[in-house]
């Protein structure tokens, strides 16, 4: 594992070395991966703005959350992110932004992809890139930063990133339930809920009723709605997301030296 102390360190490190892998260890990354050389970007780690006042804060990506949470207290603010069943409380932002995995307070607040209002990324050149801005309605060009979330850092490794936080006033209060290591998450359409929770039996962990997500042990019911994410395993199944996963591949990281076996067709 390679230590990253700097934005400067890290382009170096990209640039010259052929297969890369830059997120931290998660029970929903896949298990089988290709050998790469591993960086650990959690030393790169820190606040570099905050704005109260406009609601907005500047991070390194290797800030891990609950410290985040800890400084913009200080401040009034925070984010609506609350840690599921099994999650790290202080998962890095670089593992978060790129799993974007449903949490416990994503049924009034969203996730990431609305929260993440620009990036710092560096492509597999070594070269630093920037997209999206400070506002919170940006109408200049496409917005960049949201294919990057939820692509599992295949398409670039954020390096900084630029929120959208919230009056502590406004966050969501959820009783979270006590860590537990949970094997799959799954979602339904709202009318399916009830069913699946019933045709999944004490396999459940905790039901989101708001968000129609569950958590829990053993294996995924089948329903007629939504999707199912199992530990240890991601793939792509639907044609269409296939078709433009690969075509997103192909002009970020044409190489292919980016996370290597982090998404499977």
């Amino acid at each position: 594992m390679t230590l990253i102390h700097s934005l400067e360190d890290l382009q170096t490190l990209v640039k010259e070395q052929p297969l890369v892998r830059h997120m931290s260890p998660h029970r929903f990354r896949n298990s089988s991966l290709p050998p790469a050389v591993e960086l650990d970007l959690r030393p790169c780690s820190g606040i570099l703005e905050v704005h109260p006042s406009d609601q907005v804060v500047v991070v390194r990506a290797g800030t891990g959350i609950r410290d985040l949470q800890t400084e913009l207290a200080s401040h009034g603010q925070g984010l609506p992110w609350i840690a599921a069943p099994g999650e790290d409380p202080n998962l890095d932002l670089a593992t978060a932004i790129g799993l974007n995995l449903p949490h416990l307070g994503m049924a009034t607040h969203a996730s990431w992809r609305e929260w993440v209002l620009g990036l710092t990324v560096v492509q597999p050149s070594g070269e630093l890139v920037h997209c999206g801005s400070r506002a919170v309605k940006n109408v200049a060009g496409y917005d960049v930063q949201r294919l990057l979330v939820g692509a599992r850092g295949t398409l670039g490794i954020i390096a900084e990133v630029i929120l959208r936080t919230c009056p502590l006033k406004a966050l969501p209060s959820v009783d979270a339930p006590s860590a537990t290591e949970i094997d799959f998450i799954q979602r339904c359409l709202p009318t399916d809920f009830e069913a699946l929770v019933e045709s999944l039996g004490g396999a459940v962990v905790y039901a989101d009723e708001a968000a129609s997500v569950v958590y829990g042990v053993g294996k995924p019911a089948v329903s007629g709605s939504g999707w199912s994410l199992i530990a240890g395993s991601y793939a792509i199944s639907d044609p269409v997301q296939s078709k433009y996963w690969q075509r997103a591949k192909a002009e970020f990281d044409p190489s292919g030296k980016l996370n290597p076996g982090e998404v499977q067709l």
